[in-house]
């Protein structure tokens, strides 16, 4: 006799996105006015979902697409991302660093041209000299900026609030123009050091002034980037405004003295990553080597954290609190070694996670994020659904050239009975 044919885990959505190329990026818009878009990023193409209010299930569409000709390293959503569910008047933005050294805001609205708006900024003499790991958006001061972080050790402050040339633009280089308030201006840019290679920087809406910024060694700095003066001659004038420094007592260690605690090497891509929790900007977590780490600003205790766990023992590389449900988190691996697998831990019962394992070796996760709910419908129907039928936590994970979508209540073996 035959084997049956295998089934689909019962935690994921029969919903998959399929992105024709291989996926590197995931993030789901978190702020208030753009909450249901999820931007998927590839080798050269960076498309934005809207999730379906109008299904019973889970199910995104999609509503925009940019040709950005590179492959996407990390992307963020602008805080002036209206979702086509909030307004009619939506605008879609959002930064993307990719691997040719640029960085690039995507945009379009209702008046702008169907493949909608490019611009370039951030590349040759002008931006990072190694590698761009993260980018974020800040709001802390007016107009746009934008900050971003490299292999290169540096923090960069990029101001947008001028106009910069897209690139559908016509070379304008020799025309003379008498308006001059009209040329386009590239952006400048603000430097702050650092002494290791960097790879996150996140942005709070609650506390605009300050940034995150996490490097590869395990130490977690909050930057009051807009208190700082911009004064070049002064010496450590941007060091000052690093108001609290957070650490991984284990992974710092390792760094001082070459010897491994964990059985991740520390030359290794799987550097790992940091969030902060949306609902609180006091709570920060982290997963670096084979463990997570969550500290509280209100009990500092010298920058050790307040809760550490067990991860993946190849190495973590996302942490990623969830927006709809306080209490959990998850933690996902790059290496193949575990499969496509993440793990979803609940604050209060933080030894026993639940993994969802997608697919086995070797296969693996190449990002995760997860889905922002909806904004609440004026639809008397639509309130009667979502009051009688539970919301579940949805996860975007990227597995090739994919985007599958797990139900982080569900249980393996369990069927499923959460729609959205």
């Amino acid at each position: 006799m035959f084997a049956p044919p295998p089934q689909d885990p019962p935690f994921l959505s029969n919903y998959v996105y399929d992105h024709h190329s291989d996926v590197y990026v995931v993030k789901s818009c978190q702020h208030e006015r753009g909450r249901g878009l999820l931007a998927v990023a590839g080798e050269s193409r960076v498309e934005v979902l809207l999730r379906d209010s109008s299904q019973k299930f889970l199910s995104l569409t999609p509503i925009a697409s940019f040709h950005v000709g590179a492959t996407a390293i990390a992307l963020d959503w602008s805080p002036e991302a209206v979702s086509p569910s909030s307004s009619d008047n939506w605008n879609i933005e959002l930064g993307v660093a990719c691997a040719d050294g640029n960085m690039r805001i995507l945009r379009k609205t209702p008046h702008t041209p169907p493949a909608g708006e490019i611009r370039v900024f951030g590349g040759g003499t002008t931006g990072h000299s190694a590698r761009i790991s993260s980018l974020s958006f800040s709001s802390a001061r007016e107009g746009m900026h934008v900050a971003s972080v490299g292999e290169d050790c540096n923090l960069l402050i990029w101001n947008l609030s001028k106009r910069i040339k897209t690139e559908d633009d016509p070379d304008s280089t020799m025309d003379i123009a008498d308006d001059k308030q009209d040329l386009d201006h590239a952006p400048t840019a603000y430097p702050i050091p650092f002494s290791h290679p960097l790879q996150d920087v996140i942005a709070h809406d609650a506390n605009a002034r300050v940034l995150l910024v996490a490097d590869s060694r395990g130490t977690i700095s909050l930057v009051d980037w807009a208190g700082a003066e911009a004064d070049e001659d002064a010496p450590d004038g941007w060091s000052r405004q690093r108001v609290v420094e957070l650490m991984d007592p284990r992974r710092v260690a390792e760094g001082i003295t070459g010897v491994r605690t964990s059985g991740v090497p520390m030359n290794s891509s799987l550097g790992g990553g940091v969030d902060w929790k949306p609902d609180d900007p006091n709570i920060i977590g982290a997963t670096y080597g084979s463990r997570w780490m969550i500290w509280d600003l209100r009990r500092v205790q010298g920058g050790k954290p307040v809760a550490t766990g067990e991860g993946f023992l190849s190495g973590g590389h996302r942490f990623r609190w969830c927006p709809t449900d306080e209490n959990l988190f998850a933690v996902s691996t790059t290496s193949p070694v575990p499969g496509a697998a993440i793990k979803v831990y609940h604050i209060s019962f933080p030894g026993a996670p639940r993994t969802y394992q997608l697919f086995g070796r070797p296969h693996r996760v190449r990002d995760v994020d997860w889905l922002t709910e909806l904004p609440t419908s004026s639809n008397a129907q639509t309130e009667e659904l979502q009051t009688r039928v539970p919301s579940p936590p949805w996860l975007a994970v990227a597995v090739g050239r994919k985007v599958y979508f797990v139900n982080a209540l569900e249980e393996a073996g369990a069927i499923n009975e959460y729609a959205i």
